[in-house]
């Protein structure tokens, strides 16, 4: 289990590279939900990037996380879910970013209510775009070179 405090820093420095570095210049009220819409995305962007599992898997679940962004799936659905993705990930921070999903959707779900609607928001046209990718192109590499 991630604490917030590990999500905002360990989980993210891990997979964002210069994000970690520049989100410490936004205003103090703007960082944690900023820094949980980032992991967010990356998560959803490390599903649709999962090459190993067929279009169709990879576009289901992009929904049911979507939904359990957007509060319409349990959690726990959401992890039973992810559970297929995360061996699958050769980059050993986007497997724990994966493992700390939940921890992200609880986080989401002690947010503010206005930072939690704005993240939902974003989070619903950033999956969107990843679905209509992967319906689009077979795979990250496909999309791509394009």
């Amino acid at each position: 289990m991630s604490t917030r405090p590990q999500l905002e820093t360990t989980i993210l420095r891990s997979v964002s590279r210069s994000f970690y570095l520049s989100i410490r210049f936004l205003p103090a009220r703007l960082r944690e939900p900023i820094a949980l819409a980032y992991l967010l995305a990356r998560a959803t962007d490390t599903v649709a990037d999962t090459a190993k599992i067929s279009r169709s898997v990879r576009i289901e679940t992009l929904k049911m996380l979507s939904d359990g962004i957007q509060g319409k799936a349990s959690r726990e659905v959401v992890v039973d879910l992810i559970a297929s993705f995360v061996p699958l990930q050769t980059n050993a921070s986007e497997q724990r970013l994966l493992e700390s999903l939940p921890d992200c959707l609880a986080w989401l779900e002690r947010m503010e209510q206005a930072d939690r609607t704005d993240i939902r928001v974003v989070l619903e046209k950033i999956t969107h775009g990843q679905k209509t990718r992967c319906w689009r192109w077979a795979s990250a590499t496909e999309w791509r070179s394009s």
